[in-house]
Order: structure tokens, then sequence, then C-alpha cells
């Protein structure tokens, strides 16, 4: 008796051939050129060299890289590191960093890199020495004289700092030996 087919493996089979069976398609193009003296196409037919044992020149015509030869720029090595060399602190962009960023910068110097950054929104303000620099706290503030404690966001290392405020800017700025007091109407360094 001769063996028998059994079809089970067929519809497992087309169900995987069912997706290309949809998708797929497979197109043939012909074009008709005149036979060279080789039997093939034209010099330029796209077809393949006529094989004559010798080794295919591989040079690429005169100021062609080659198809697989690409031209890439490379990127220069970033350097900009305004910290470099500063003790950590608060810095104005514009306050002897190595590199200047924007005056309305405060940055935060954290061993030599930055460790953060604060766009002020009324700019930065450069704090007497050896005070660390802060966001301009006069932004909104009435015109007058403030101990810096008494200043919304003043970094509190420039508490006892006299700020005087003129015009949402910094007029006056002194750092108070003795601390500064403020009595509600008025501030000012201790004598």
């Amino acid at each position: 008796m001769p063996p028998v087919a059994r079809a089970t493996r067929l519809p497992w089979l087309a169900v995987l051939a069912a997706p290309c069976m949809l998708s797929c398609t497979l197109l043939v193009q012909f074009h008709d050129q005149p036979a060279g003296p080789d039997g093939g196409g034209g010099e330029n037919d796209g077809g393949p060299p006529p094989s004559d044992g010798a080794p295919m020149d591989m040079t690429p015509p005169p100021g062609d890289a080659g198809p697989d030869t690409e031209m890439v720029d490379v990127a220069e090595v970033d350097t900009f590191a305004p910290c470099s060399g500063k003790q950590n602190g608060w810095y104005c962009g514009n306050n002897g960093l190595d590199d200047p960023l924007p005056d309305a910068d405060l940055v935060y110097c954290d061993a030599g890199g930055i460790g953060s950054l604060t766009m002020c929104e009324a700019g930065c303000l450069h704090v007497v020495d050896p005070f660390p620099d802060s966001c301009n706290p006069c932004g909104g503030q009435a015109n007058g004289d403030y101990c810096g404690r008494d200043l919304s966001g003043f970094n509190p290392d420039n508490a006892d700092i006299l700020i005087g405020c003129t015009g949402g800017q910094v007029g006056l700025q002194d750092a108070c030996v003795h601390g500064c007091g403020s009595n509600g109407k008025m501030s000012a360094c201790y004598p």
C-alpha cells in the first residue's frame, strides 16, 4: 500500500503564507535592449559584467569617494566649563566664571561643575565679597532699605546685608559687620 500523505501540516503553512499573499507582490521588469557583442545588453545595460575570469576593477572614478565612503564632520570637544577652578558657591552668570553666562543666570558651582542654574526674573545681584551672589531681591519691592533676611528668596547667607531697593533694582548694598536690624518701618546696620 502506498504511503498516505497527511494534510495536517498544510493548514499551518497556509496560515503562515496568508499575510504574505495579501501584502506581497512580485514585480518583474523586462527591458528590451539590443544585444551587445558579448550577447548581453549594451555597455551600460546594468547587467552583470562579462565573466572573463579577470578581477573586477573596484577603483572609484576620480572625484568619487565610492559608495561606502562618507565624509563625516567630527564634533568638537565640549570645553564649556564655567565653574572650572571656582570654589563651591553661588555666582552670577557674568561674575568671574571662566565662560560667562547671561547676566540673569545664577549658577551654583559644585566641584568645578554646574550644580544648579537659576534664571533670575529681576536679574542677578553681584553681592559684596565674600557673600554669595543671589537673584535680585528688589523686583516687586517698595523703595526702601531692607535687611537681607527680610527679602523673600534672598540667599539666607546674606541675612546681614543691608539692601536699598529703588525702582525694583538694588541701589545700595552694605555688609553689616555687627548685623542688620529691622523694626518693621526701617532697616539699618547695627553700630
